[in-house]
């Protein structure tokens, strides 16, 4: 643990150098707007133009356990 090669979860200064902050912050910042644009394909192929208007409705389940766990309906 604390190994992390590229320095964002360690403590050990020379771990640590290889963080380059303004780099890191840009792979967030388009993961987060990636994940933002899947989430209105998923809302679109819903038929909903709008991603606050998906609910667990809109949800389904693979596999039957899960199903039963989650009380969604199954595919």
């Amino acid at each position: 643990l604390g190994k992390c090669p590229k320095g964002i979860t360690t403590q050990d200064p020379n771990l640590r150098k290889n963080l380059n902050v303004e780099e890191a912050a840009q792979k967030v910042a388009s993961y987060i707007k990636n994940c933002a644009e899947e989430i209105k394909m998923i809302a679109g192929a819903c038929g909903e133009n709008d991603i606050h208007r998906l609910n667990k409705s809109h949800l389904r389940g693979l596999n039957p356990d899960i199903v039963e766990i989650t009380k969604v309906k199954l595919i």
